[in-house]
């Protein structure tokens, strides 16, 4: 049996030669068909067109030497090459003299590492398990057997996730993520000349396809736990059992909020944790995870975005609470059986009021912090309401602030004039219209900044207020 070192290459010629040749004859073969040189030392192969007879060319110290077999029954099998590359390795060679057929070997060695490992493809098999041969030859051989899996097309995989999904219990999971508004071609010159939104918050319901929105100038933790707090007060308020609820969100900083000491998180997970829910956050870099809410996102920029034109701040709360109670109660989804998400809601629970859909888009802003500058503040003051109102306030310390550790205060501010029923304009920088636009429930969330007479720090504290 030949031997020779692993350093040395083995060239196989792809076409047939005549064995009448000798040295000069297969060293101009070797020059003109493998463009190699003769006297390298690698080794050179040759077989005559029948496929019975074989010989070897090689530099032998001081002379080529060649080598000569001949098949009394049988022919030699021989690997597939190309002209670019006639290269086979030395394991092939002495199957080639030992009279083994390659392809059976092959073939049935890729048989049996497809169905062990049936998540593999041709290219990944050559690399891992070093087949010798192409990764074309391995796809044939796949192909043959039947073992190619077939690729499903995106809406059919679509479809099968809609019928896994139809499954779900209703407001067993709520998907909430952050849009930027800034990217949209057609809003963002608006945005710019009437100081429009810049970001949107939704949350939506993965059974029904129940759509929230929040708009507000800055993506901040604060803005998202003000978001969601108001998400979860009218889910509750309207008989959802918010203890089967999870709450699932990217890694983003305004979702994931900070580890205490016990290694609990504040902000979004713990005010979601405040409603009885829990709070999952996807991997990192699966954006798939929140498809429900992205696909969302790229329906509303077709169907709102791109087709509105806004007077100004009032006229988009007003177009976009428009759009949301469309799309709730009216518009069909093709991927839940055509079927409006207030739809779906009455044919599960039949029992639910209508005024769970009807929650109008949140205006963090109008209901957040003014974002006054230091000077500002100092000649302002902490926003202390002035007369004709007279304030009744209950302060404990419970836990449940902005921050897991502020003061929850609630107010009932009574206006002593009996001429207005809503909060003076001068204290919320805003004009009737928005404040009967935010007042309408009779409830709604806003910050500011509160003195605790206890210790004297100032604590930025989530205040529920009512009115009368």
């Amino acid at each position: 049996m030949l031997s020779f070192p692993s350093a040395v290459k083995i060239y196989l010629c792809s076409e047939p030669a005549d064995m009448r040749r000798s040295f000069d004859g297969l060293a101009m073969m070797v020059k003109n068909i493998i463009r190699q040189n003769p006297l390298s030392g690698h080794i050179f192969v040759f077989v005559n067109h029948k496929g019975d007879r074989l010989k070897l060319l090689y530099w032998d110290r001081d002379g080529l030497a060649i080598w000569y077999k001949r098949l009394e029954k049988g022919v030699f099998t021989l690997p597939q090459i190309n002209e670019n590359n006639y290269v086979i390795e030395h394991r092939q060679l002495a199957m080639i003299l030992e009279g083994v057929d390659i392809s059976s070997v092959i073939e049935k060695k890729v048989v049996q590492l497809r169905k062990q490992f049936p998540f593999k493809g041709a290219k990944r098999l050559k690399r891992e398990h070093n087949l010798l041969c192409s990764h074309q030859a391995i796809g044939r051989i796949l192909r043959e057997h039947g073992l190619v899996r077939k690729i499903r097309k995106k809406h059919k995989r679509k479809k099968d996730l809609a019928a896994i999904k139809a499954k779900w219990p209703l407001f067993g999971q709520i998907t909430t993520d952050t849009k930027d508004l800034k990217d949209i071609p057609h809003y963002w010159p608006q945005m710019k000349l009437r100081a429009l939104p810049k970001y949107q918050f939704t949350a939506r319901e993965v059974r029904s396809g129940l759509m929230f929105l929040g708009f507000a100038n800055e993506k901040t933790a604060f803005n998202s736990c003000l978001f969601i707090r108001i998400i979860c007060n009218h889910l509750r308020n309207c008989g959802v059992d918010m203890k089967k609820l999870k709450f699932q969100t990217d890694n983003g900083s305004e979702f994931i909020g900070c580890f205490r000491d016990d290694r609990s998180r504040d902000g979004f997970e713990k005010v979601v944790q405040g409603f009885g829910s829990t709070h999952k956050r996807i991997p990192p870099r699966a954006w798939s995870y929140n498809s429900d809410v992205e696909t969302v996102h790229s329906t509303i920029e077709l169907e709102f975005y791109d087709l509105e034109n806004f007077e100004d701040v009032r006229d988009f709360h007003s177009r976009v609470a428009s759009y949301q109670a469309w799309y709730n109660i009216v518009r069909e989804n093709s991927h839940k059986g055509f079927k409006s998400p207030w739809r779906i809601i009455k044919e599960i629970r039949p029992d639910v009021d209508i005024e769970l859909v009807r929650l109008p888009p949140i205006m963090l802003d109008w209901v957040g912090p003014d974002y006054i500058t230091r000077d500002e503040l100092d000649l302002r003051g902490y926003d202390v309401p002035c007369f004709p109102y007279k304030i009744f306030a209950i302060a404990k310390r419970n836990g449940q602030g902005i921050d897991g550790k502020g003061l929850e205060t609630q107010f009932r501010i009574e206006n002593l004039s009996k001429k207005q029923t809503f909060f003076a304009s001068e204290l919320w920088d805003m004009n009737k219209v928005q404040m009967e636009q935010l007042t309408a429930s009779g409830l709604f969330w806003g910050r500011r900044q509160y003195i605790d007479r206890i210790s004297n720090n100032r604590h930025p504290v989530l205040f529920q207020y009512h009115c009368l």
